[in-house]
């Protein structure tokens, strides 16, 4: 019995319930842990969901791995990602949702294994090696891959899996269907033509604005001896297309002087404002004729659509060609002159008129037969011609000798 020792005081007694019950705390603590490792994430379709949930949440640099561009990470990111968040009083979370698989990733030793896994499969990311080179100033760094594929937080990974391919094939096929809208532009209605022509002059209009200001706001500012540029990476093509929007400006000091530089453009700005001032009249004008200008885009003045108008005499050649009922009207006429012509009336007498209708109707009633030639008759023709032939050499012959006799 403690209480009954005289050499044990009451705070030892209370500092040793205390440590048991942290113990105990402690023990318990890791009895949780440990029922969570179940190692889920180890079958094939777990480890798929766990790369899932890396691709998206880790932060990627972009780099050059065999002239083709890439998304590297440094493994002690990954490991990051895998832990649950430690967070502190009143902190959010970055990370909303955590597929179920990674509860069975409860420390940093299990989290280095799925790393470890993930890259013996070969599927997901490689090891490689980063070159720093001084001279490159591009933002994209050289990677080249290494022999040794062994994981290490230290060390730096390619991503060689896209990721889930929904929104991929989302993309080809969404990509496939404006390619064929934009081929079929021509027979678009009208309101589509329309939509279309706004959507592009606005873009137009609000780029051309946006450049002009822009470029105006750094020579202002040059003029003080400083750069400063909205989104100065805009027409960076070896960027993202995330990338060419970072950051939102940029604000630096000259490191050259160039004084003759910005005072000649002092100059012209302080002439702009004179001339704006003392000119309102041609100001007035400048600004009116832009606005004129722009007016005419909407209106779509300084554009013919030419396959709406091939489209409109399209069907205008229906207009041309002669309906059903007139076609037969036509047909009727004919064979009304016709019969007026064969059934012409007779003016003569009645043995007259009666031979005339025989006559007639034995020329309807003739059969092919009746249009055959006699071979005789033939015969007799080609002697005529005979004759007349020799007739003519005959001639011919007497005036050859009367010119000789002369």
């Amino acid at each position: 019995l403690s209480f009954l020792d005289p050499t044990v005081t009451m705070p030892e007694i209370e500092e040793t319930t205390e440590t048991a019950a942290e113990t105990a705390e402690l023990a318990k603590a890791n009895a949780e842990l440990e029922a969570k490792r179940t190692g889920a994430w180890k079958t094939e379709e777990g480890l798929k969901k766990v790369a899932e949930f890396i691709r998206e949440h880790i932060k990627n640099r972009n780099g050059i791995l065999n002239e083709n561009r890439c998304d590297y990470f440094k493994g002690d990111r990954l490991t990051r990602v895998l832990l649950p968040e430690v967070l502190a009083e009143g902190e959010k979370k970055k990370i909303k949702k955590r597929p179920k698989v990674l509860e069975s990733i409860v420390d940093a030793k299990e989290a280095n294994l799925v790393a470890q896994a993930l890259l013996q499969s070969q599927e997901f990311y490689i090891k490689v090696h980063v070159v720093k080179d001084p001279a490159n100033k591009q933002p994209q760094k050289e990677v080249r891959m290494m022999k040794q594929q062994t994981w290490d937080e230290a060390g730096y990974y390619v991503w060689v899996w896209d990721g889930n391919p929904f929104w991929t094939n989302v993309f080809q096929i969404t990509m496939l269907v404006v390619f064929v809208l934009v081929a079929c532009f021509p027979i678009w209605p009208d309101f589509m033509k329309l939509g279309l022509w706004y959507i592009s002059v606005t873009l137009l209009v609000v780029m051309f604005v946006f450049l002009t200001i822009r470029f105006l706001l750094f020579l202002f500012v040059w003029i003080f001896g400083f750069e400063f540029w909205i989104l100065p990476n805009l027409f960076d093509e070896s960027l993202t297309v995330v990338e060419s929007f970072k950051p939102v400006f940029m604000f630096e000091r000259i490191k050259t002087t160039q004084l003759w530089w910005r005072l000649a453009i002092s100059g012209g700005f302080i002439w702009f404002m004179y001339w704006a001032y003392t000119q309102p009249t041609e100001f007035d004008e400048f600004i009116k004729g832009q606005k004129e200008f722009v007016d005419d885009l909407y209106e779509g003045n300084l554009l013919s659509d030419v396959s709406q108008q091939h489209k409109t005499d399209l069907d205008k050649i229906f207009d041309k060609m002669p309906s059903i009922d007139e076609l037969l009207a036509d047909l009727a006429h004919e064979e009304d002159d016709e019969e007026g012509a064969g059934s012409g009336t007779c003016e003569g007498t009645a043995e007259e008129c009666a031979k005339y209708h025989a006559d007639e109707g034995r020329q309807e009633n003739m059969q092919p037969e009746d249009f055959e030639e006699n071979e005789d008759e033939e015969l007799d023709m080609d002697a005529m011609l005979e004759d007349m032939l020799d007739a003519d050499e005959a001639e011919e012959i007497m005036d050859e000798m009367m010119d000789e006799q002369g």
